[in-house]
């Protein structure tokens, strides 16, 4: 727990660095939360061996609670904006698009800074490029080579984050703050590599070190 509170911390410095390096004018971090939160006392509570599928979801809830909901979407779109005004659309290459939520917020500034590490290009050609990446229709016509890149960028990011994404379906799917759908969130745990259910406290630890590892993911391609 506490090696990902570091991380955390690290990712708002990183995050206030990268903001300050492309000049964009920001009050604060990425990520509000505080290392004496409530759900980090909760998280930090003795977690029996043989606690159930309750028990797990019930963490793995207030670790969503931690990361997730205490991203701060206004400095993540401030970022987004330095490569254009409306990256902070699901379609960023065309107004009136729908707005994106703080997770994928979050993944496409990640997203956008691996390719502009990767491919050395302008900051004004990241938005189709990202629409290339994130959708196959805007693949047509791009040089082959660049588009088989772009989808391996693509797909490290999101193995990358993979385990913030997981948090989300456990909102959605988990019983938590939504009608359960056993089956979604079954589908979710396996694909994080976690059982499909009798969840244990050994699969909660896996699942803080996969979301541990994700938010170093992000530091790194932050930093460059």
């Amino acid at each position: 727990m506490n090696e990902l509170l570091r991380a955390l911390e690290d990712l708002n410095e990183s995050a206030k660095n990268w903001l300050t390096q492309h000049g964009i004018e920001h009050d604060g971090q990425v990520w509000k939360g505080r290392g004496d939160s409530l759900s980090v006392r909760n998280l930090k509570k003795v977690y029996p061996d043989s606690s159930g599928n309750e028990s797990f979801i019930s963490r793995a809830t207030y670790l969503s609670n931690l990361v997730i909901d205490e991203l701060y979407p206004k400095n993540i779109r401030k970022g987004l904006h330095a490569f254009g005004q409306h990256m902070h659309l699901a379609d960023p290459t065309r107004t009136g698009s729908d707005p994106l939520g703080s997770r994928k917020l979050f993944e496409r500034l990640v997203l956008a800074s691996r390719v502009l590490q990767n491919l050395q290009c302008g900051p004004e050609k990241i938005p189709a490029l990202i629409k290339a990446a994130e959708t196959n229709d805007a693949l047509e016509g791009i040089d082959q080579d660049l588009a088989v890149e772009l989808v391996q960028i693509r797909e490290a990011c999101l193995k990358g984050v993979a385990s913030l994404a997981f948090l989300y379906e456990l909102r959605r799917n988990g019983g938590i703050a939504h009608q359960p759908n056993p089956e979604k969130f079954a589908k979710a745990a396996s694909h994080l590599g976690l059982p499909k259910t009798n969840w244990k406290r050994r699969d909660y630890l896996t699942l803080l070190e996969k979301v541990t590892e994700s938010i170093i993911f992000a530091i790194r391609d932050l930093t460059g």
